[in-house]
């Protein structure tokens, strides 16, 4: 079984059925995750973070191709990627202290 890599992600469902079908007329093999998601509403008032595309590792580079002929530049969504994905745990992390402490002052006295 092929091990598949991270290549791009969106809460646009058009812009994410745009590279699908690019990358099914190159004949690139690639999975989305959260794409059911998106149809669920307002992106800012769900918390829905996208759905992303990911791509089998032999086929990356070539994949990365197809997205620049398309205009996205991957390597920045690449590193935005990361960046929301670090911003997201510590989000979630402060959110549990925060709560556990409001818990505690409550239910305490």
């Amino acid at each position: 079984m092929e091990n598949y890599k991270y290549l791009f992600s969106s809460t646009n469902p058009l812009e994410i059925d745009q590279i699908k079908f690019s990358l099914e007329q190159d004949g690139i093999p690639f999975r989305v995750l959260g794409e059911q998601a998106l149809g669920a509403g307002n992106v800012e008032l769900t918390g829905i973070t996208g759905a992303s595309i990911q791509v089998e590792d032999s086929k990356f580079v070539h994949a990365q191709k197809v997205l620049n002929k398309l205009g996205y530049d991957t390597e920045m969504d690449a590193n935005v990627s990361n960046e929301s994905n670090k911003s997201m745990i510590l989000l979630t992390v402060a959110t549990l202290i925060i709560g556990s402490l409001l818990s505690y002052f409550i239910f305490s006295y």
